[in-house]
This record gives C-alpha cells, sequence and structure tokens, in this order.
C-alpha cells in the first residue's frame, strides 16, 4: 500500500465548509472541493496526475517506469512550484507560466503537496521568486524524447552528462530544482544520472509529503 499523501476526488475528505472568500470559477464550484490555502507555502512541491491521462501523460509514466521507478513514483506526470496566493509556477507546452492552481481544480486530477521542511521562509520565498524568473522559457520537447530513449537502459545506469538539458529550455521538474538548488545549495536530483523527472520528485526523501486540508465549498 501506497505510503504517499495526496488528494484523490473520487474518495475526498474534509472536514469544514468553506465560504470563498474570492471568485472562482464555475468549474471549480461544481467540483466543489478547494485546498486550505493556509496549508500552503511558498516553494511548495505541487505533483499532478491525470486520473484518465491523454496520450501524452502515459507516455511519460511509462518512461518513468522505464527508467526504474515504481507505478506510485511513475504516475505523477507533471510538477509545479506553489508561489503563493493560489498560484503555481510551471513549465508547460507553452513554455514557463504563472497560473492560478484552479486549473487542477475540476476533478480530474490527483493532487500531491511536497515540502523540504527545513527551508526558512526567507528561502521558500526566493524559492518561489527564482522560478518566477523563468517565466516564458521554452518547454524542452526535445529533452522529453532523449529520456525516452535513456529510459530503456535504466536511469539509474545513466551518467549525468546523459540526461542534461538544452541550455534556456525547461520541463516542469528541472523548473523546480533549477529554482531549489542554487537557493539551498543542495542537489536535488538522481545522483547516479543527474535525471529529474516527477517521478523522482515523487521519491526523493529530501522531500516530505504535506497534508493539506480540503475544504468544501459552501452553495447557496
Amino acid at each position: 500500500m501506497s505510503s504517499q499523501f495526496f488528494f484523490d476526488p473520487r474518495d475526498p475528505r474534509t472536514s469544514k465548509q468553506w465560504t470563498p472568500e474570492f471568485p472562482i470559477s464555475p468549474s471549480v464550484r461544481a467540483f466543489g472541493f478547494y485546498p486550505n490555502l493556509q496549508d500552503l507555502l511558498p516553494a511548495d512541491l505541487i505533483l499532478v496526475s491525470n486520473i484518465k491521462p491523454n496520450f501524452s501523460h502515459k507516455i511519460i509514466e511509462k518512461v518513468q517506469l522505464l527508467g526504474g521507478y515504481s507505478q506510485d513514483d511513475a504516475r505523477w506526470h507533471h510538477a509545479a512550484i506553489y508561489v503563493g496566493d493560489a498560484h503555481i509556477c510551471e513549465a508547460d507546452l507553452p513554455g514557463v507560466e504563472c497560473r492560478i492552481i484552479e486549473r487542477y481544480l475540476t476533478g480530474s486530477h490527483l493532487i500531491r503537496v511536497r515540502r523540504d521542511m527545513s527551508l526558512s521562509i526567507e528561502q521558500r520565498w526566493r524559492i518561489a521568486i527564482r522560478s518566477l524568473t523563468r517565466l516564458r522559457q521554452r518547454y524542452a520537447f526535445e529533452y522529453l524524447l532523449d529520456l525516452g530513449k535513456l529510459a530503456l537502459s535504466g536511469f539509474g545506469q545513466l551518467s549525468p552528462d546523459q540526461t542534461r538539458l538544452p541550455e534556456k529550455a525547461k520541463i516542469c521538474s528541472q523548473l523546480y530544482a533549477d529554482a531549489y538548488s542554487p537557493i539551498t545549495g543542495k542537489v536535488l536530483q538522481n545522483l547516479r544520472s543527474g535525471e529529474i523527472t516527477p517521478a523522482f520528485l515523487s521519491f526523493t526523501n529530501q522531500l516530505t509529503d504535506v497534508p493539506v486540508e480540503w475544504l468544501k465549498i459552501e452553495k447557496f
């Protein structure tokens, strides 16, 4: 049985009714749940898994399984950085963007929050700000193709040179690591290969799951 702590909209658990203090989208109101933002801190890692994965999600999961990760870790196909005020910074197909977290609050995603418990609040804000300085950097499509090929050898058998990202390009998990490591002085990557995937960010014991409380949106 998995020891991971995450929110599964198919089995929601909540203890509080919540009246929104700001406008929220109709789709989120229909979903009926919202994370307690007081439980989130800047620089928290947000991992996402689509309950009904599309073709690209299935490919990412397959690559991570081939690379040697368990199903529990490989299912996480996307990573984002919480930057405060219900916003996240993420590298997605259009490139690095700052978006509201509500895009994942439609009932179609598993959502998991992870955190380095040793960080100071100053470090957290610096990580969040550093991620935002990467806005508009392009998404590294070619790196994903390379990872697929390298996964056939297993990520544990590679050298760091084999998994190096292209310059001025990002994937979601690398965005988090590139913001985290310069601020903390800690290496956040597969030490054998240098690979950084959502599965690695799920697997690493440098981060701890955060038990976020989910609030039930009061309906009128």
